[in-house]
């Protein structure tokens, strides 16, 4: 009988590459995730440098404040919520 505080070994898993291709995913699959990743952390650097507020985000999305914080809080919000700024974001940023 073990003791509670006795825990079993196990091997560590190592991954070959890419947990993404360790999970599953094909490598169309992998890429697209890897570049939405890097696209969400530029975009949230842009937000954070340039100090934008949630209600001037939403503003300028065409969305809602909730929406704003899900976006920033890496929850989902459907793509046909955000509407392309007719004009580009400060800093030259256009869509």
């Amino acid at each position: 009988m073990k003791s509670k505080g006795h825990r079993e070994q196990r091997t560590p898993h190592l991954t070959r590459g890419s947990v993404l291709d360790d999970l599953g995913f094909s490598t169309s699959e992998a890429l697209e995730i890897k570049v939405k990743a890097e696209i969400y952390r530029d975009l949230l650097q842009y937000i954070k440098d340039r100090g934008f507020a949630q209600q001037e985000l939403a503003m300028l999305l065409g969305i809602h404040q909730p929406d704003v914080s899900n976006l920033l809080n890496g929850r989902d919000v459907p793509h046909q919520r955000v509407r392309k700024p007719t004009t580009p974001l400060p800093g030259g940023v256009a869509f």
